[in-house]
C-alpha cells in the first residue's frame, strides 16, 4: 500500500508540473509515456479508492465486534454475580438443615429416653425404638427385658476410657467406654456409656476426668434426660484432673451415663494410663 501511494504520488506531480510544458512537443514518444502514467494513474486511482471502502468496511466490523465483546462481558459479570448469590443462598441453607438436623436428633433421643421411662402395667418394662446412640458403627440394643427383682447379688461397675472425646459443637456426646475393670450385674453398657438400673436401691457413683490441652471440662451425669450433677474447669495449658460424686435412689428402668458438653471449647483427655473413670456401686437396696 505504501509503494502504491507513492507511485499516485510521482503521478501527480509528472502531470501538474511537467506534463503542461512537455505534452506541445513534437516528440510522439512523450506523448504515449504520458498516455500511460495516465492509465496507470487511473488504475491506481481506483485502487486507492477500493482500500478506502475496504477500511470502511473493516471499522464497521470492528465497532460491531467490539460492542459484542463488550456485551459478553456485561452478561459475564451479571453470570458471576447470580453464581455467588445462589452459592451464598445454598451454603445458609446448609447450615439452616444442619440445626434443624440436630434440633430433631436431639428431639429424638428426649422421645426415646421419654419412653425408656415408660412401663406398662405390672411394672413391666415396655419395649420401645432403641435410644439414638452416638455411636452408630457400634449401635446396640440397650433395650432389655429389665425383670425386677430382690438384692440377690451385688451390682458395682467400673470402667475406663482410654481415648480422647472433643466437643461437637451441633450435638451432645455420652461418653463411652472401653474397659471394664468391674461389672457385677452386667448392668453397664460399654459401647454406649449406659447403666441400666436392674435393683432398685441407692448407688454411690463417682466419675473422674482429664483436661485436653487449651480446652474446657464440662461432664454432666445424666438420669434420663436430667442432669443430676456437673464437672467443670476453665481451659488451661496444664493438665487438670478433677473427680465428682453422688448418691441416688434408682428405680428399675432408670439410666445413668455421662455427658460432654456441645461445644467445641470442651474435651477430655484419656489415654492407657486410665485417666477417664466411671464407678459405681449399690449401697443397699
Amino acid at each position: 500500500m505504501y509503494e502504491n501511494s507513492v507511485r499516485l504520488a510521482a503521478c501527480v506531480v509528472l502531470l501538474c508540473f511537467v506534463l503542461p510544458t512537455a505534452v506541445y512537443t513534437t516528440d510522439g514518444r512523450l506523448v504515449r509515456h504520458v498516455e500511460d502514467l495516465s492509465q496507470e494513474f487511473n488504475s491506481l486511482k481506483i485502487e486507492y479508492l477500493n482500500m478506502l471502502r475496504k477500511i470502511e468496511k473493516l471499522d464497521v466490523t470492528l465497532a460491531t465486534q467490539d460492542e459484542a465483546l463488550q456485551d459478553t462481558w456485561f452478561k459475564m459479570g451479571r453470570l458471576e454475580e447470580k453464581v455467588d448469590r445462589q452459592t451464598s443462598e445454598l451454603q445458609e441453607t446448609k447450615a439452616t438443615i444442619k440445626e434443624q438436623k440436630a434440633r430433631i436428633d436431639y428431639l429424638e433421643e428426649v422421645e426415646n429416653t421419654r419412653r425408656l421411662m415408660h412401663y406398662g402395667n405390672g411394672g413391666g418394662f415396655t419395649r420401645s425404638k432403641p435410644m439414638r446412640l452416638h455411636r452408630p458403627e457400634k449401635r446396640t440394643n440397650v433395650m432389655r427385658e429389665v425383670v425386677k427383682k430382690q438384692n440377690t447379688g451385688n451390682v458395682a461397675f467400673s470402667a475406663t476410657r482410654t481415648s480422647p472425646l472433643l466437643g461437637d459443637s451441633s450435638e451432645a456426646q455420652n461418653i463411652t467406654f472401653d474397659l471394664a475393670f468391674v461389672n457385677e450385674g452386667d448392668d453397664f453398657d460399654l459401647d454406649t456409656g449406659i447403666f441400666t438400673c436392674e435393683v432398685e436401691g441407692t448407688y454411690y457413683f463417682s466419675f473422674t476426668m482429664r483436661s485436653y490441652d487449651a480446652k474446657h471440662i464440662g461432664v454432666i451425669l445424666m438420669k434420663g434426660n436430667e442432669g443430676v450433677v456437673s464437672m467443670a474447669t476453665d481451659a488451661d495449658d496444664r493438665s487438670v484432673m478433677q473427680t465428682q460424686s453422688v448418691m441416688l435412689t434408682l428405680s428399675v428402668g432408670d439410666l445413668i451415663y455421662l455427658r460432654l458438653t456441645p461445644s467445641e471449647d470442651f474435651a477430655i483427655y484419656g489415654n492407657s494410663f486410665n485417666y477417664i473413670t466411671f464407678n459405681s456401686f449399690l449401697v443397699f437396696a
